[in-house]
């Protein structure tokens, strides 16, 4: 499980760091934003870090956990790193050739059977998605739309 680099940071360098970041939002509660990320890279500059995905979430939780109202440091409040699974849907249109295997009992000859495997066909009496699929290309595809599947989202562990 990954976690966030700024974990190493005593209280007292963590409470700078937030409370720099508390005072450019202007006490406002933060959210994932491109402003929010923003403040955070310019203040963690200062204390010579490059911030990641994760970095960002630390501090966004340590400052809805915590008041940094105060320039004195005080004693921190930090979140806990947990692991998180979810499902990510693709929709995509394809172009695709499949192959079924299929096989029939008949008294006719092999040159006659394709003329009875048409005629059930049409009849609706064969399905040919019934036999053994043993080929699929795909020509082509175009991938429409994808989003996650919020009903999938659960803690895997913390």
């Amino acid at each position: 499980m990954e976690n966030s680099q700024l974990e190493q940071l005593n209280d007292r360098t963590l409470y700078h760091l937030c409370h720099l970041i508390y005072t450019k939002l202007d006490g406002e509660i933060p959210e994932f934003d491109d402003d929010f990320f923003s403040i955070c890279d310019s203040v963690s500059k200062f204390f010579g870090y490059s911030l990641d995905y994760i970095d960002y979430d630390f501090l966004l939780n340590l400052l809805s956990l915590n008041d940094f109202s105060e320039k004195t440091p005080k004693e921190i409040d930090r979140p806990e790193a947990s692991m998180f699974g979810f499902d990510y849907d693709e929709f995509q249109t394809q172009w695709v050739r499949n192959t079924y295997y299929n096989t029939i009992s008949s008294y006719s000859k092999e040159s006659d059977i394709l003329n009875l495997v048409e005629k059930m066909n049409s009849d609706g009496n064969f399905e040919y998605y019934d036999g053994n699929n043993t080929e699929t290309d795909v020509y082509d595809s175009e991938v429409t739309d994808v989003k996650v599947d919020k009903s999938s989202l659960h803690r895997v562990k913390r």
